[in-house]
């Protein structure tokens, strides 16, 4: 569980990043 936790909480941020970095552009 805190492993899976762990791996959704770095994909979002990820998928964020990726996002805002595409607003950006």
């Amino acid at each position: 569980s805190l492993v899976l936790e762990f791996v959704i909480t770095f994909y979002l941020m990820f998928v964020i990043s990726g996002v805002a970095t595409d607003t950006r552009a």
